[in-house]
């Protein structure tokens, strides 16, 4: 990472507008009210509008469970396997999009490269864009 990009994600970090999560979640679902996920060792969920998955350095299988709520690292559920150009994650091949992205390496199953950095940038403005209202990929509610 270069001293620019540190320095503007620093600025964002302070400004409020990042917060990193201290690890990978253990599960996502969703319900009427929004996203809930959980984090290991954690017993309540946290709840949010949006979720944005762009971490890690391999390349993990997320899976969704049989009934299409909740997400998942772990085996039991149906990996997502197939992720088009708004990088949204849908219940099946058509289906409306949720309102859940997927940003750097979690993309593997589309993009090549998914961890290099122009990528990733390019993918978290199209994600920020999507969430604002001000890009393709908007979400229509969730």
């Amino acid at each position: 990472m270069t001293v620019v990009n540190a320095r503007r994600l620093l600025e964002l970090f302070d400004g409020g507008v990042l917060r990193l999560a201290g690890s990978y979640p253990r599960a996502v679902s969703v319900d009427d009210d929004g996203w809930r996920v959980w984090r290991p060792g954690g017993e309540e969920a946290e709840r949010f509008d949006h979720v944005v998955n762009g971490t890690g350095f391999q390349q993990p299988a997320l899976h969704r469970s049989p009934g299409g709520v909740s997400l998942s690292l772990s085996g039991g559920a149906t990996a997502v396997d197939r992720l088009d150009a708004d990088l949204r994650v849908r219940p099946h091949p058509g289906a409306p999009p949720e309102p859940v992205w997927l940003a750097g390496v979690g993309t593997h199953v589309r993009i090549p490269f998914a961890n290099h950095l122009r990528n990733v940038v390019r993918q978290a403005h199209l994600v920020a864009e999507a969430i604002a209202g001000t890009g393709p990929g908007a979400p229509s509610g969730p």
